[in-house]
């Protein structure tokens, strides 16, 4: 080796001179046809096959400088939040804002946990064709998973109002963005729902079948029921008997005649005429739903007692008491079986039993049963059960 590099210094210095005389060329011939140039080529070609070696070790995954840059620091990494903690607490607070009753919160709660898994799962199987509201669907979901509900509703119409938007201008792709813009309406509808936001949830919901062009099976169905049930917590009956009467005539020509949605869609609909104090078209509804109910659950079924307890009160507000008393009699014994004492809905089993009999003139009877439900927040004297209406 110190020959070589001998031969290399000796060539470096002839090199140089023949450079200065400009015959430099040469001289690099005629060193590299002899041994000593032989090595030193083969000592260049050592060199640089281990310098590419290097390179390679270094720049694999598991080399050194791959580790630096796939190997995250652990106070980087943020840590995984569980939404259930993040919506409940943001749903704690609607709660508190929209006045409801404390002891109603933990079921409210668990309602709402329900609806907002089932809402989850239907945005994450949404088909969107088009990539910027398929962005919008994917952030709703991020922003979810947060319990940011309002900015979820934000989201969500945007992508409704995307969908729709792209809808009308591609008309070769119109039945999918229709479809992604109603669905898109319609869950803000549910999540608006969730929130005690009936009146933009009823808007949402108009929409959403206003856009939809042969969504899938059950689209039109489920949606009208919402829709008659929002407007109808809001007031607008106009809105939800048209709802509800066409739930009725839809579930009447597919389900038998007994089958509990159908008494689920007579009681809504009966809802909206005892609202609107149509009590003779209000009484053969309840009365139908009454005797589907007891032939599919039984008379004594904790269910039964909401259609006992709405018949009930049509007969007080009509003034046949004699009809009213049997039934509102029924409906508190069956809560005394089935509910625990303090129970609100046991409670205003009390208040209508003993309002009725206070009308009936049997004022001892009347105070002690308005005597037990004292431990209770007072209800309203007369309240009508509204459990059937779909949200």
């Amino acid at each position: 080796m110190e020959d070589v590099i001998g031969h290399v210094a000796a060539f470096a210095d002839e090199m140089l001179n023949e450079l200065l005389n400009g015959s430099w060329a040469g001289a690099v011939q005629a060193f590299l046809s002899t041994d000593d140039g032989m090595t030193l080529i083969a000592i260049v070609a050592v060199v640089y096959g281990l310098g590419v070696f290097a390179g390679a070790m270094v720049s694999r995954p598991g080399g050194t400088e791959g580790n630096a840059k796939t190997q995250l620091n652990p106070v980087d990494v943020a840590p995984r939040v569980d939404p259930k903690p993040a919506a409940l607490e943001a749903f704690a607070n609607i709660l508190a804002d929209k006045g409801q009753p404390a002891e109603a919160h933990a079921e409210l709660s668990r309602d709402f946990l329900a609806c907002l898994g089932d809402l989850k799962d239907k945005l994450l199987t949404m088909k969107c064709a088009d990539t910027m509201a398929a962005g919008m669907i994917a952030e709703a979901c991020a922003v979810l998973e947060r319990g940011e509900l309002r900015r979820a509703v934000n989201i969500l119409y945007g992508a409704g109002e995307r969908g729709a938007a792209v809808a009308a201008e591609k008309m070769a792709e119109a039945k999918q963005h229709h479809d992604t813009a109603a669905l898109a309406l319609a869950l803000t509808g549910d999540l608006e729902s969730m929130q005690f936001e009936f009146a933009t949830a009823a808007e949402c919901y108009r929409r959403a079948l206003d856009t939809t062009n042969e969504a899938a099976p059950g689209f039109v169905d489920e949606y009208t029921e919402k829709l008659g049930g929002a407007a109808f917590r809001v007031g607008n009956h106009g809105v939800a008997e048209a709802a509800f009467a066409k739930t009725l005539e839809t579930m009447e020509k597919a389900l038998s005649p007994n089958h509990a949605d159908l008494a689920l869609a007579l009681t809504n609909l009966a809802l909206v005429h005892y609202a609107q104090g149509r009590y003779d078209d209000a009484e053969p509804l309840y009365r139908r739903a009454l005797a589907i109910d007891e032939k599919a659950l039984g008379k004594d079924h904790a269910s039964v007692t909401t259609n006992l307890n709405n018949l009930g009160l049509l007969y007080k507000k009509q003034e046949r008491f004699k009809e009213a008393e049997p039934l509102l009699k029924r409906v508190l014994v069956i809560k005394e079986k089935t509910l625990a004492p303090g129970h609100p809905s046991l409670i205003n089993g009390f208040r209508n039993y003993g309002s009725l009999l206070r009308s009936m003139g049997q004022i001892k009877e009347a105070e002690a049963l308005e005597g037990r439900a004292k431990a209770s927040e007072r209800l309203p004297e007369e309240e009508t059960e509204i459990a059937a209406v779909a949200q």
